[in-house]
């Protein structure tokens, strides 16, 4: 194996050079190394992968109703790969809820500090850090815990809990995978 990092070495410094590569370049290639008298001593084959690089991520966030920050990043490329950071710390469950798209996710409300979106390819890697916005918890309000799919999901109701009167809202924040709703009770 030493002997083939040689040759291999050698064309990877060559492709580093080339300029104007367009994607009908990718392929198989094979490649012969020679002695001085024309023997070869080895021969190979390389896959090369054309690929556009990642673009520096736009991050946007949306406040939620009751505090949560819906977070999300968009990159041009090829075959982005997005990676979060709060505080320049891996993302936890303490932090954020699940998200079916690696490029949106949504922070528990009263997390302070700044997030970052890196996104990375074979080719390059870009961040973008924002301080994370404050965002109110909207007068009233409460997160409804239990699940709200789209068969079951009331469009407003009125309810009553402990002589209190409250209307149940829900809304679409997100089709994914599966559809995500929102839903909250505010004070009537």
């Amino acid at each position: 194996m030493k002997r083939m990092l040689g040759p291999l070495l050698k064309l990877l410094l060559l492709l580093t050079r080339l300029e104007n590569l367009t994607k009908s370049l990718s392929g198989t290639y094979s490649f012969e190394e020679f002695d001085k008298n024309g023997t070869t001593t080895q021969k190979g084959n390389i896959e090369l992968i054309i690929q556009a690089p990642v673009s520096p991520p736009e991050l946007s966030q949306l406040c939620q109703p009751h505090g949560e920050i819906w977070a999300w990043c968009s990159s041009t490329g090829e075959a982005p790969q997005y990676n979060w950071t709060l505080n320049d710390q891996p993302l936890d469950g303490g932090v954020v809820f699940l998200s079916n798209e690696p490029q949106t996710v949504i922070l528990k409300r009263d997390i302070p500090g700044s997030i970052t979106c890196t996104v990375s390819n074979h080719v390059s890697k870009e961040s973008t850090t924002q301080e994370l916005l404050t965002c109110p918890v909207k007068g009233g309000l409460s997160p409804i815990t239990s699940a709200v799919t789209e068969s079951n999901m009331p469009s407003s109701t009125v309810v009553q809990h402990s002589g209190l009167q409250a209307e149940l809202a829900c809304v679409l924040v997100a089709v994914c995978r599966l559809r995500l709703y929102e839903c909250w009770l505010m004070a009537v």
